[in-house]
């Protein structure tokens, strides 16, 4: 299992969401999993990457 993962975060993402998975031979999600460590957020309005270990402020 890999550490990262790639998801898409809006239906509009998930084309580019793939894509980016492919490039970079990374498992793509579709739905959370507290399991991944680091996530790659796709969205149409760019990139993120979240530590699941981290809290998330104000969200």
């Amino acid at each position: 299992m890999s550490n990262i993962v790639v998801q898409p975060v809006q239906n509009q993402a998930i084309i580019r969401a793939t894509e980016i998975a492919e490039r970079l031979d990374l498992p793509l999600v579709t739905q959370s999993d507290p399991g991944q460590q680091f996530v790659l957020e796709v969205s149409v309005e760019g990139l993120a990457i979240r530590d699941r270990r981290q809290v998330r402020i104000g969200e």
